[in-house]
């Protein structure tokens, strides 16, 4: 079985170096099954282009769906190791593009290397598709103006894998002070061919390298951090097919630099805070191709505009420091609380983050929580809210002018984003490993493009603009509203002493959570 725990080139590193000492082996399985029934607006749902099975557009659809999660355990007293692999299917009645087989790969470590430098890793894997949203995002649901470009491509239905890997040291230098040092990696890769993808969406593949460093000090029940992270970002938007390959689009850069203070309450309250300022540089979002671009030394075909973010709704509390680059207050505010039968974390955050869904880094403001409640060890309360603001220039697909010449093709675009996604779930565990259980999730989200006109306006029938967002100011705002409700059964087996806590480590492993 230890041959088996060792599959992945970093679970073998980790577990040679945990020498022959005593472990203790476990096994974690799941069989979950269930059916649902989902409400939604228009664009989500059907197939858009005939009747169906449901009609063209329904506002509704029901289907079912089973998956199988495994996960093999080694612990000891120096290490621990979880390795989890899973797969599952989801079959929508309405939605046949949605059909689709689901794989995930999760895998956890921690090794202590000596009595004061431990090493802990992480490397996840999925397959997944793209819904309906993917067309709200580039402004093509509810478009209503004739000077807007049409176009029928989607990225719904089309396969996509997430992976990422990360690996961090945590070593004390005193009994008071200790470092952290890591290194992560995360990419998004379309299963396919780019060529598939609308030309008007900012989606594509993505991959990041980030590294973080940590001095910190504890005195009793406080410790003080001075936390830096650098991030590398190569994002390649489907605006850019034809224009410039992968390798011409120059990578994003961000960073952060600040300061955290954690403070313990008790055994159960941890409440942290970080601060600081976080700088990002996009040189991907100035692509200059019109010579009228170049001579006047800017980014954006709004002439009013000289760096790479537009003159109309930018993020709050951002400061543009010279054509490329963005500096902005960020960091986070959290409070956890773990007891024998309850646990709830709620947090603040603001900061850059990676969008493959942009094509370029997005300044999220972050609110959100969730929670774990047993009022008895058959039954179990969970769920999550999670409320998100969004701001970002994408590089947008310039419209094509009335004369039909088109120079520059691609210009900075503002964006904004709200997201609200929730969820609520009871299960009881009726009669041994088989439990029934109720989830009720909520996706919400609207985004807003501005417009970008060619400025000064030429004499032309239709000026050229970025695009895809109507113009009427009642129609700017593209939505997206979705509820699912699910009902099943999940059987659970395992070897483990304390199994009612450690099961919820199969929660985050699932390929269709």
């Amino acid at each position: 079985m230890r041959r088996a725990l060792c599959a992945s080139a970093l679970w073998a590193a980790l577990c040679g170096a945990s020498s022959a000492e005593a472990a203790r082996f476990d096994f974690l399985g799941e069989i979950r099954t269930s059916t649902f029934v989902g409400v939604a607006n228009a664009g989500q749902y059907g197939t858009g282009d005939d009747t169906g099975s449901c009609g063209a557009d329904p506002g509704w659809d029901i289907g079912g769906e089973t998956s199988a999660t495994v996960a093999f355990l080694a612990h000891s007293k120096r290490f621990r190791h979880q390795l989890a692999l899973s797969l599952g299917y989801s079959a929508q009645l309405c939605t046949p593009i949605l059909r689709r087989p689901s794989f995930g790969f999760d895998y956890r470590g921690e090794h202590t290397l000596s009595s004061r430098t431990r090493i802990t890793g992480q490397a996840r894997a999925g397959i997944d598709v793209f819904d309906r949203t993917l067309d709200t995002r580039s402004g093509q649901v509810g478009q209503s103006d004739p000077n807007l470009p049409s176009s029928s491509q989607s990225a719904s239905g089309q396969f996509f894998i997430t992976s990422s890997a990360s690996v961090e040291l945590q070593h004390s230098l005193s009994d008071r002070s200790a470092l952290r040092a890591g290194l992560s990696w995360r990419a998004l890769e379309i299963l396919g061919s780019i060529d598939s993808l609308p030309i008007f969406s900012t989606l594509g593949p993505m991959q990041t390298l980030e590294a973080s460093f940590a001095l910190g000090r504890t005195w009793n029940r406080h410790r003080v951090e001075v936390p830096l992270r650098y991030r590398l970002s190569a994002l390649y938007s489907s605006t850019f097919r034809d224009v410039l390959s992968r390798s011409e689009v120059k990578p994003a850069h961000d960073a952060f630099v600040g300061a955290a203070w954690e403070y313990k309450l008790d055994q159960r309250f941890t409440m942290r805070a970080e601060t600081g300022f976080g700088i990002a540089a996009q040189p991907h979002l100035c692509v200059r191709l019109d010579p009228l671009l170049i001579a006047g030394d800017r980014c954006s075909i709004d002439g009013r505009v000289h760096g790479i973010r537009g003159n109309l709704h930018p993020p709050p509390l951002e400061s543009s420091i010279g054509q490329f680059s963005t500096l902005t207050v960020a960091g986070e505010v959290s409070l956890g609380y773990v007891g024998p039968r309850r646990r709830f974390d709620l947090r603040l955050a603001r900061g850059y983050e990676p969008d493959p869904y942009a094509g370029a880094l997005t300044l999220w403001d972050r609110l959100g929580g969730d929670f774990l409640y047993r009022p008895v060890w058959e039954v179990s309360l969970y769920g999550a809210l999670q409320l998100m603001h969004g701001a970002q220039t994408s590089p947008a697909r310039v419209s094509q002018p009335a004369d039909g010449l088109l120079i520059q093709v691609v210009s900075p675009q503002n964006r904004t984003i709200y997201m609200l996604l929730s969820s609520l779930g009871v299960g009881f565990n009726f009669w041994g490993p088989i439990s029934a259980f109720a989830e009720g999730n909520v996706f919400a989200m609207a985004i807003r493009g501005e417009q970008v006109p060619e400025y000064p306006a030429l004499p032309k029938e239709f000026p050229t603009e970025v695009a895809r967002f109507p113009f009427d100011p009642s129609l700017s705002w593209q939505n997206s509203t979705r509820f699912v409700m699910y009902v099943g059964l999940r059987a659970q087996l395992d070897t483990l002493k304390q199994s009612r806590r450690e099961i919820e480590l199969l929660r985050e492993a699932r390929s269709l959570p």
